[in-house]
């Protein structure tokens, strides 16, 4: 197993082992935060609870990827940078 996948491997199982915390204030105001992973990259998750009818999620993802090789004496340098942020109006979860 290459050193990429050992690392990749790590991160999904520490992702999946830290879940989601979830609050209320008053008001009927709820809020959770949580870490996602996925093909976009690796990066927190907010959710807010306007009220017991509507609600957001604003997240953010982001995954950086670089390469260096040579093959037939040729230079390669692969670099992939991938950012993103999602905001999601929804019907709250009860």
């Amino acid at each position: 197993m290459n050193t990429i996948t050992r690392k990749t491997a790590l991160l999904f199982a520490l992702l999946g082992a830290a879940g989601a915390a979830h609050a209320s204030v008053p008001g009927g105001l709820t809020y959770g935060l949580g870490l996602q992973a996925g093909t976009l990259g690796f990066g927190p998750d907010l959710n807010i609870g306007v009220n017991k009818n509507f609600g957001f999620d604003l997240g953010l993802n982001a995954y950086n990827y670089n390469k260096n090789m040579t093959q037939n004496d040729i230079k390669y340098n692969f670099n992939v940078k991938l950012n993103t942020v999602h905001l999601l109006a929804r019907p709250a979860q009860e």
